[in-house]
């Protein structure tokens, strides 16, 4: 041992052998492992938390945008996209009701960890939690597993192939792959319960012209209205608080305040709230840091609890509805936009998530997304208007160029112009699917993931329902 490292020499155990590992078990990594499952390989997921989800549930991102619709409501994103937010919305959220609704699929944050690890374990998935990957174990220019650390120390898990679902692109990191950084905005979540729902909305009945619509989302509020009355659920949308007049007042009186300590936009206030349970869901505030260095991560998340405690005392004073509110759940996670991702054989450029591009080794749709500003409100955000046209998601963004055996299963981490262009839940689970059926006929064909037969991708990706026949 020296002043600045440690050589550690052991033999580490193997204690699980499969054909496809998933190393993060957030959407992402849920929809791999269940496509790989399903295409008939033997299929471990491993997550360092002790529940699945990851941002959809450790962070407290308790909802899933429904860029699944066309702007016309024609289905076109299906597979397990579709699939797993129908299976959160029946056993955690709203039920059926939602693909009535444009906006967002809002759920229940405990309800869906147990739905998430329901749905993984009747696929046939082994999983392990409570297990954080620690090294990539790579011989001759391929992957073969991953060592982890859990409660019996280290032990290591034997794969034919790899699919980096942390988001972080942690494994291809320590595999040696070729990583680009770009640290962006994050956000810390955190949910209040005991607030009178109903209340709430009959504010924004009473006054007329209080709801921002088309802001962030392409709705008004007749639209969540409809939406509520029909399910239960209630989206205020993020950006909204600069527009609401009770927290404009505030911030005028020096009763809240748009920057707090050194987090900006406190006034963004996005709310989704649950009438049966009584809680309201909060993403408000951003701020900056580098999301690979442990010490910052773990001063922003003391620091997000103490936001969260600050907010809920400013709800408790001035909402309607909120009176005898309190905080009841606070983000295990921090709600990380872009952070880690591969340089990989093929650059998803920005441009092809705004067309109709089509690609000869597509692995998913994603549904054509554009921004316009509608709100004419001061300070007004982006909305997000929903195509009649999907892009494709090339097999190439999601391999980088070493080690061979490994392909990325989440969003935010694959070969991009910009990181971030793929991250919102829908478009993750559909990388992670796509991974998982090409992992999956890889390791069955033994055959290197970039050159397995297209045409037998392509029949297990119509098989899973990601294409027509």
């Amino acid at each position: 041992m020296s002043e600045n490292s440690v050589k550690l020499t052991k033999n580490i155990p193997v204690a699980h052998t499969c054909d496809v590992l998933v190393v993060g078990g957030g959407l992402g990594g849920v929809a791999a492992a269940i496509a790989s499952a399903r295409a008939g390989a033997k299929t471990i997921l491993m997550e360092r938390n002790t529940f699945l989800g990851g941002v959809a549930t450790a962070g407290h991102c308790c909802s899933v945008f429904n860029c699944m619709f066309s702007h016309d409501h024609e289905l076109l994103v299906k597979g397990l996209p579709f699939e797993i937010t129908q299976y959160l919305a029946e056993h955690a959220g709203p039920g059926v009701t939602w693909q009535k609704h444009r906006g967002h699929v809002i759920y229940d944050v405990e309800l869906g960890k147990l739905a998430l690890m329901d749905m993984v374990t009747e696929s046939g998935v082994k999983v392990l939690l409570g297990a954080a990957c620690a090294d990539a174990i790579v011989e001759d220019g391929e992957i073969r597993g991953v060592v982890f650390v859990g409660r019996n120390g280290l032990e290591a898990v034997s794969a034919k192939r790899v699919i980096d679902a942390t988001g972080d692109s942690d494994v291809a990191a320590l595999a040696g792959s070729t990583i680009k950084t770009m640290h962006g905005k994050s956000t810390y979540c955190f949910r209040v319960g005991n607030v009178d729902v109903d209340r709430f909305i009959q504010y924004f009945i009473d006054h007329p012209g209080e709801y921002p619509d088309y802001m962030d989302i392409e709705w008004t509020f007749d639209d969540a209205l409809a939406q509520y009355r029909e399910n239960g659920t209630f989206l205020f949308p993020h950006g909204g608080g600069h527009q609401l007049s009770l927290v404009k007042q505030a911030c005028a009186d020096g009763r809240f305040s748009e920057v707090w300590e050194d987090i900006v936009a406190m006034d963004a206030m996005q709310m989704h709230a649950i009438r049966k349970n009584g809680t309201v869901h909060f993403i408000t505030g951003f701020f900056t840091l580098d999301t690979l260095n442990s010490d910052e991560m773990s001063m922003r998340i003391q620091q997000g609890k103490r936001m969260a405690v600050h907010v809920t005392n400013f709800l408790r004073d001035t909402f309607p509805g909120f009176e005898n509110c309190y905080l009841c759940s606070a983000g295990e996670d921090l709600g990380i936009r872009t952070s880690r991702y591969i340089e990989g054989e093929y650059v998803y450029e920005s441009k092809m998530r705004k067309s109709a591009y089509r690609f000869p080794d597509s692995v998913g749709r994603a549904l054509i997304v554009t921004s316009k500003t509608l709100n004419a409100g001061e300070g007004a955000w982006g909305c997000q208007l929903l195509g009649d046209d999907y892009t494709e998601v090339p097999l190439r963004a999601l391999l980088p160029t070493q080690p061979a055996g490994l392909i990325m299963g989440a969003g935010r981490s694959i070969s991009a112009q910009n990181p971030g262009v793929l991250r919102v839940m829908v478009n993750t689970m559909v990388i992670g699917q796509g991974a998982g059926i090409a992992a999956a006929v890889s390791a069955l064909e033994n055959t290197a993931i970039g050159e397995t037969d297209y045409a037998k991708i392509r029949e297990e990706l119509v098989r899973q329902n990601v294409y027509p026949d």
